[in-house]
């Protein structure tokens, strides 16, 4: 919102001189102004609300408010300076001001002294640059501003005051003033002649604060979801349970939240649905009590304990000698204790190679530059915790490795049982291929077994360079 200081002639002059006529055509527009409740308070800012209903664009308006007491009661402005203060309904067809009247740079103020002692009338408007748009876009019946100011008592406290408020006239257009993109002026339809009159009474709040939510936090797996029971006490006297409302102030969690009550009894639950990234912390949901009629919110937190399981990475090969120019798959990097709900994902952190993100499967061609050994950092994640380990590979020529199936220590009686194991067992795959295809047929099966065999036991031919990735 944006309050102008402009002179009552400059303001009355926003929108152009056929104002002063309106036409007299069909239309559904209108104006209205409400209080919030049944009566206002003393001490407490309770706005006026206005209500705007147009059925076709607006280039701009004109409202003038007059606010007065036939008992005395006195009011003061909820600002600084004694204008008045208009804000815009945040979600409206309004907001924001500024970008809807774009002519006026959004809302203006204008006091006007009817009765020449003081700012007790003023006019609201705005206007955009013709033809338009933007300006205020055609829709039906919402609350779109509201007027603020404090009533004072006039006596004793315990004495009911009275306020009433009206339309002002603004010369020279009028007290209520509507404007199409043509400039033509669209009827309006104001609230009842005389104005209304509001009780101003003093503040009794029956002061509602929400009971059943446990300061202790409550344990949750995060796997699971948890529901949590609430009601609530008045401190200042029976509260009706169809004027308390209750909403989620804050959560610290990503999961979700549902929030359920029943108006009648004033009674909800509060359930929350975690997610992986919860798992080790503290999640708080600050819930809202509150009340309209009259005004009053307090707040109480709900602590939740999320537990989870961090996965843990299963070492299989962690160690191995690997040949240049050979293609090198391990397919046994796999997270161990992950938690049902979890999907757990696999990076590399630094070190060369690839791997899939979601089945671990590592997989790496180094050349002649690659001679020596490398670190391979692997990470494993669940979405909220992770753990890391590190791969160890040290790149040799592939001479000395054929028939060395396991990458370890050499051609020996563990490296048939590894080839055993994978051709009859299922057992994790060789990490090269081209290592375990010993008699160069250009794949992996029983007779390379015992091609093997026959080398380690017999003084069989030595292993050849296989050609399964060639």
């Amino acid at each position: 919102m944006k309050k102008g200081l402009t002179s009552l002639l400059a303001f009355s002059l926003l929108l152009p001189l056929c104002l002063l006529f309106p036409q007299s055509l069909p239309a559904m527009n209108m104006v209205d102004i409400y209080c919030q409740c049944d009566s206002l308070y003393y001490d407490v800012d309770m706005p006026l609300q206005i209500y705007f209903e147009n059925d076709t664009p607006l280039y701009g308006f004109i409202l003038g408010l007059e606010i007065s007491s036939p008992v005395g009661t006195t009011w003061e402005w909820a600002n600084a300076d004694g204008d008045g203060f208009v804000t815009v309904v945040e979600g409206s067809r309004m907001y924001p001001p500024e970008d809807v009247w774009t002519a006026t740079g959004g809302i203006v103020l204008q006091p006007y002294d009817i009765d020449m002692i003081g700012a007790d009338s003023f006019a609201i408007g705005g206007s955009t640059v013709q033809p338009g748009p933007p300006g205020l876009p055609s829709g039906s019946y919402e609350h779109m501003m509201d007027v603020h100011f404090i009533p004072h008592p006039a006596g004793s406290p315990e004495e009911v005051g009275i306020i009433c408020f009206d339309t002002a006239f603004i010369p020279p257009s009028g007290s209520l003033v509507f404007q199409d993109y043509t400039g033509d002026v669209i009827p309006v339809i104001g609230w009842a002649e005389g104005g209304r009159c509001q009780p101003v009474t003093q503040l009794v709040n029956c002061g509602p604060t929400i009971s059943g939510i446990s300061g202790t936090p409550y344990p949750l797996d995060h796997c699971s979801s948890i529901t949590i029971p609430f009601g609530y006490i008045s401190s200042g006297g029976g509260c009706d349970p169809y004027s308390v409302k209750y909403r989620i102030d804050n959560c610290t969690g990503v999961g979700q939240f549902d929030l359920n009550y029943n108006s009648i009894t004033g009674n909800g639950t509060l359930t929350y649905m975690p997610e992986s990234a919860d798992a080790g912390k503290t999640i708080q949901i600050t819930l809202e009590i509150s009340t309209d009629c009259p005004p009053y919110a307090s707040l109480t937190t709900a602590y939740i304990d999320v537990s989870g399981n961090p996965p843990e990475l299963y070492p299989g090969i962690w160690r191995a000698e690997i040949g240049m120019n050979n293609l090198v798959t391990i397919d046994d990097i796999a997270a161990t204790d992950v938690d049902l709900c979890d999907n757990v994902t696999y990076s590399i952190i630094s070190g060369p190679g690839e791997i899939d993100g979601q089945t671990g499967d590592y997989t790496w061609n180094p050349t002649d530059e690659d001679l020596g050994e490398h670190w391979i950092v692997i990470q494993a994640s669940d979405g909220g915790q992770t753990t890391v380990d590190s791969l160890y590979l040290n790149v040799i020529e592939d001479s000395f490795m054929w028939g060395n199936v396991d990458c370890n220590d050499g051609v020996n009686i563990g490296d048939a049982v590894s080839l055993i194991n994978f051709i009859f067992k299922g057992r994790a795959c060789p990490p090269i291929m081209n290592w375990a295809d010993v008699n160069a047929d250009c794949t992996v099966n029983v007779g390379d077994a015992v091609y093997l065999i026959y080398y380690i036991f017999t003084g069989g031919p030595a292993p050849q360079p296989g050609c399964v990735n060639r």
